[in-house]
């Protein structure tokens, strides 16, 4: 409890320092708030009982609270942050649990574009200094980008979001058990497996491979949401090079986030060597 009430405290000071305030959610939403907001994971909510009256569910995180609170009050725009439980109904392996904490740090409302994403990176990586808990990384991607590497493989379009899922699974099972799974569960063919698997296996500096992409008889530049992507991490990843914190930086294109309001950038934070510690982050638009 020392270690949390420590961390906590480094964790709301760089909240509030970059101007968000607190903010609490009940512990329990609308089960029709919840579902369908999660994909796959939506059978990982946990059902309260019923009670002869309104259908209930454990919050599943701290997001979907987050939007129905300024959807419900009718507000324009928000920067806050919450520190709260969550809970799952899974059956977790070594170093995950059913009721855990989430930290979230939230921006809702106008803004310049990719302003949002760069400032939450830039906290992320500000957050984990201060805590001085280990060298690490963010490995970042983007939604638009998987759904035109999707496209390019050929891969149908209302498979999108479960192909994600699989993907999302490479940092814990090898290729050749995800590829199984989007073959023989999810009816990919092998061509578009195999097609799927020279792609995620891109990974490097971000500035580097945005190059890369974006040269002339790329693929991805015969793709509108694909080029839109690209355009957004230009945008991004110069802001995070002025900023000093590109190195902190790689571009990970195996990097997929399995939940379907994932619609922009995506990144998580990996500590580089022994155990590892997870921290994710979205933007929704």
């Amino acid at each position: 409890m020392t270690i949390r009430k420590n961390a906590f405290s480094v964790i709301e000071r760089v909240f509030e320092r970059h101007g968000a305030t607190a903010l609490d959610t009940p512990v329990f939403e609308l089960r029709e708030t919840l579902m369908g907001k999660y994909g796959e994971d939506s059978k990982l909510i946990y059902d309260l009982a019923d009670q002869g009256g309104e259908l209930c569910s454990l919050r599943y995180d701290l997001t979907v609270p987050f939007a129905r609170f300024i959807a419900m009050n009718g507000l324009t725009s928000l920067k806050s942050y919450q520190i709260a439980k969550v809970y799952r109904r899974d059956n977790p392996s070594k170093g995950r649990y059913r009721e855990f904490y989430q930290c979230d740090f939230d921006i809702a409302g106008p803004s310049e574009k990719m302003a949002p994403d760069f400032e939450v990176v830039r906290i992320l990586t500000e957050l984990l200094e201060e805590l001085e808990i280990g060298d690490f990384e963010v490995k970042l991607n983007h939604r638009k980008l998987l759904d035109g590497m999707m496209q390019i493989c050929g891969v149908p379009p209302e498979k999108f979001r479960t192909i994600c899922s699989s993907i999302d699974k490479l940092d814990k099972q090898p290729f050749e058990q995800i590829r199984k799974e989007m073959v023989e569960e999810k009816g990919l063919t092998a061509e578009t497996a195999d097609r799927i698997v020279t792609f995620v296996k891109e990974k490097g500096h971000p500035l580097t491979l945005l190059s890369k992409l974006k040269q002339e008889g790329s693929a991805f530049l015969e793709n509108a949401g694909s080029v839109d992507a690209l355009n957004d991490l230009e945008i991004l990843f110069n802001a995070l090079d002025k900023s000093k914190r590109l190195d902190k930086v790689v571009f990970d294109f195996s990097l997929a986030r399995g939940l379907d309001y994932y619609t922009g950038v995506i990144f998580e934070a990996v500590f580089k060597g022994g155990s590892q510690l997870l921290l994710v982050a979205n933007m929704i638009t």
